[in-house]
């Protein structure tokens, strides 16, 4: 899934839309070197197909190679 960058955004933001992380943001588009050098109209992706779904608390588990959560967490404190 792409995200057009709109005036006002920056990454922290795009990834608060998107339930993810900056850091996951800079791994799915390695043309972003820095993240604070967006720029309106820029496409980004924001996910690997429907792994995120925006404004959603709802998170989809991506398979074994994920790092950033551990399985035994069942709950989560939004």
């Amino acid at each position: 899934m792409y995200y057009t960058v709109q005036s006002g955004d920056s990454l922290h933001s795009i990834a608060v839309a998107y339930n993810t992380t900056v850091s996951n943001l800079m791994s799915l588009n390695s043309k972003i070197s820095n993240p604070n050098l967006i720029y309106p109209g820029e496409r980004i992706k924001v996910s690997n197909g429907s792994q995120w779904t925006k404004k959603s608390k709802s998170w989809k588990k991506k398979s074994s190679t994920s790092t950033s959560t551990s399985s035994t967490h069942k709950h989560h404190s939004w």
